[in-house]
């Protein structure tokens, strides 16, 4: 029996039918949380750089990034961790701690929340309000999603808290 030997465009044609589409059966592309450093600011007494993190700890958010990556930010909010009802994304009415002063370039309306890396550490930052979500920015011409996460400070020591 003789071998066919496919041509350079037939493996490709190949490649192509074995991928996923962003239109196929698995479009959770779109639902998936995304994570902003733009943000960031580690000028504040707690808040800490990520120069100033220890290898691990820079690995280990990481690793954070990567698996709260795998799905929407609402789900996070509704995941349970530790004691006392405490979730692993939590949103705060307003900018709640005094030991953090508001960082004046971040806009006022947006939702501050943090996630829970471990017992003590905390990645403080906020998300877009639901009045924008969706809608197009008349500068930019791109949408606001508040499915992302914008951080703004690394808090080690656990000092952003809500005190409202």
């Amino acid at each position: 029996m003789a071998k066919t030997i496919k041509s350079r465009k037939e493996k490709h044609l190949d490649i192509i039918q074995e991928t996923v589409s962003l239109e196929g059966e698995n479009p959770s592309i779109s639902g998936r949380s995304k994570y902003n450093l733009s943000y960031f600011d580690s000028g504040q007494t707690y808040a800490a750089s990520f120069k100033s993190l220890r290898e691990k700890d820079l690995f280990d958010l990481l690793e954070k990034f990567r698996h709260w990556s795998k799905e929407p930010l609402v789900y996070w909010e509704n995941q349970s961790v530790g004691k006392g009802g405490k979730h692993v994304l939590e949103f705060y009415p307003g900018f709640p701690s005094v030991n953090f002063a508001f960082p004046r370039h971040i806009p006022y309306e947006v939702e501050w929340g943090r996630f829970r890396l471990n017992n003590k550490s905390r990645l403080i930052g906020f998300r877009i309000p639901e009045t924008h979500d969706g809608k197009v920015n008349s500068e930019t011409g791109i949408c606001y999603d508040r499915n992302t996460f914008y951080v703004v400070f690394y808090d080690q020591d656990h000092k952003f808290y809500a005190s409202l």
